[in-house]
């Protein structure tokens, strides 16, 4: 059940960086690993580390980073990871006994709302830093995004149709391979459709992205104000559609709808046991976003923070 699961580190995968803007790398970190407790409670070290890969701080923008990391990562524990954990044992219980149209829906929705305020708190917190960034280093940032923009799309648009689409046939059989385990064949022909049908979705979606940096570069270079640039880069963030083509806003909601239908046609295909091992994962995903919101000392001394 793959829109049910919101996207903590499983393993250090962040391909899906969006906004690439030193910070708010945060909103990607703190979201799904099989290490999950280890890469959670590390980030602000791998955000660091993460963070050079975009721009070459000073000292002073260093500490700072730190330390605004450090107090979005306080505020994503504390506010937001009890909330992902009602969400998971919502969602096992919606599979447990077979979800519905309007379950998909919510998934789809909750996991949206969480990604844009997790993003616009990142965003309040990076603002002091970007607003401080000197043209050079705004240069590094934008060249740093058309590199990872050209890798991204010689991996993943460009090249044989044939490919491409098998490619993504896998990726979307994975995903949900990971919470019910291995697919049986309708399973199989059920994603195949849905890629068929969607594929294109994909080259339209990286041009919304790239949309979306410009847009946010654009505001970094012309506002010096950290308290405007916050209110500026939050807004992006919060709102994306307001800024989209109509055409392609329309194209992203159907999109979202195929979605939601191909999730209630395999949910419907599951097997028993398939439907158990979703549930059980859901679970513990909620157990471990439980024990990750408490404070250090209830956590135990062995485990870092």
């Amino acid at each position: 059940m793959i829109l049910l699961k919101p996207r903590y580190p499983r393993k250090p995968r962040f391909e899906a960086l969006r906004a690439a803007l030193a910070v708010v790398v945060a909103v990607l970190l703190l979201q799904g690993c099989s290490a999950l407790q280890f890469s959670y409670n590390n980030a602000p070290t791998i955000a660091r580390f993460m963070a050079g890969d975009y721009v070459d701080f000073n000292s002073a923008q260093a500490q700072e980073f730190k330390s605004r990391f450090g107090r979005f990562h306080d505020w994503h524990r504390h506010r937001e990871l009890p909330l992902y954990a009602g969400l998971m044992r919502a969602a096992a219980e919606k599979v447990e006994r077979g979800i519905s149209s309007e379950d998909a829906r919510w998934a789809i929705a909750a996991v949206r709302d969480h990604y844009r305020i997790a993003s616009a708190q990142a965003a309040a917190e990076a603002a002091s830093i970007l607003a401080a960034l000197s043209p050079r280093q705004v240069a590094q940032l934008e060249k740093a995004l058309a590199e990872k923009n050209a890798k991204y799309e010689k991996e993943h648009l460009v090249g044989d149709a044939k490919d491409l689409r098998d490619k993504r046939i896998e990726q979307v059989e994975d995903h949900f391979g990971e919470w019910v385990g291995r697919l049986s064949k309708p399973q199989k022909q059920r994603i195949e459709r849905f890629v068929a049908d969607y594929g294109d979705m994909a080259v339209l979606r990286f041009a919304d992205r790239q949309r979306w940096q410009h847009e946010a570069l654009a505001v970094i270079r012309s506002e010096r104000d950290p308290a405007l640039l916050a209110a500026g880069l939050q807004d992006l963030f919060a709102h994306p559609e307001k800024r989209r083509p109509q055409a392609l806003q329309q194209a992203l909601d159907r999109y979202d709808q195929a979605v939601a239908e191909l999730v209630i046609d395999i949910d419907r295909l599951l097997s028993p046991e398939q439907r158990a091992k979703a549930v059980k994962r859901m679970r513990k995903y909620a157990d471990d976003f439980t024990q990750l919101a408490q404070p250090a000392e209830a956590r135990g001394a062995d485990q870092p923070s």
